[in-house]
């Protein structure tokens, strides 16, 4: 799943009722720059600060912060998740915005 806005929090990709990623909330704290398990897609470690000053569930968030020569084109994604065939997944995502567009991505390798 890829994250692209301002700060997120509490993701979630569900499997049969089950969060598959292992740092949906951001509650592992940070690993080069970027929350544990999530990596930048276009996005430099710099742009990327967990936060807690605004939370939608736990104590920490994500902020994302566009610098004034880039206006899209990057975020942050999860780790890989395996899929099962014939099994159903759903995707959310808390995001809070200042004045900037956000979306979720997700990519299906084969």
């Amino acid at each position: 799943m890829l994250l692209n806005g301002t700060v997120g929090s509490a993701q979630t990709v569900l499997a049969d009722s089950e969060n598959v990623l292992s740092n949906p909330g951001f509650e592992l704290g940070s690993d080069n720059g970027f929350p544990v398990s999530w990596s930048g897609r276009g996005a430099q470690p710099q742009w990327v600060r967990l936060t807690d000053e605004v939370v939608f569930s736990g104590n920490w968030s994500v902020g994302l912060f566009t610098p004034g020569d880039r206006t899209s084109g990057w975020g942050i994604q999860s780790e890989p998740i395996a899929v099962v065939p014939g099994r159903s997944y759903q995707a959310s995502v808390m995001v809070k915005l200042f004045g900037v567009r956000t979306q979720i991505y997700i990519e299906f390798y084969d």
